[in-house]
């Protein structure tokens, strides 16, 4: 009885993909000040399984298409309600870490190995209404990274 039991768990193991293999994604969110990269603490950061979490994906990209113009209070408005979305996507999506960055802005999470994982961060901010960003890496492999929350800013 038990050598049929444990091959029935190798076979729910093997056909559910089940492992017990696990990353450390450790990163900083930083912004630019003065032209200089500068940590940012407080920030809530998630990390999704990119499979999982095609909603936000995909709002995500629908975000990155947005265009500005000066005066343009309809775009604005329509961020703003995409923002909103974003942030109610990431806190309603079922996630393998969350967390905050210190002071010095470092995060690390230790989560299930993975094809692909999706990391958000974002924060609430006085002075500036969209405060957020994300990256999509390979969640096979430990991984040290910098969260852009200027999305490219310092590198303007």
């Amino acid at each position: 009885m038990t050598f049929k039991s444990s091959l029935i768990l190798i076979a729910v193991i093997a056909l559910t993909g089940w492992s017990t293999t696990t990353v450390v994604l450790s990163g900083t969110a930083q912004d630019c000040f003065s032209g200089n990269t500068v940590p940012v603490g407080g920030v809530n950061v998630s990390v999704f399984q990119v499979s999982k979490a095609r909603k936000l994906v995909t709002q995500l990209k629908t975000m990155d298409q947005e265009k500005f113009l000066e005066g343009d209070y309809q775009a604005f408005n329509r961020f703003d309600t995409q923002y909103s979305q974003m942030v109610s996507l990431v806190n309603s999506t079922n996630a393998l870490a969350r967390g905050t960055s210190a002071s010095n802005g470092t995060f690390s999470f230790t989560v299930t190995s993975v094809d692909s994982v999706l990391v958000v961060g974002y924060e609430s901010v006085e002075d500036e209404p969209f405060y957020y960003s994300y990256k999509t890496m390979g969640g096979r492999s430990n991984l040290s990274f910098a969260l852009d929350m200027s999305r490219g800013g310092c590198s303007r």
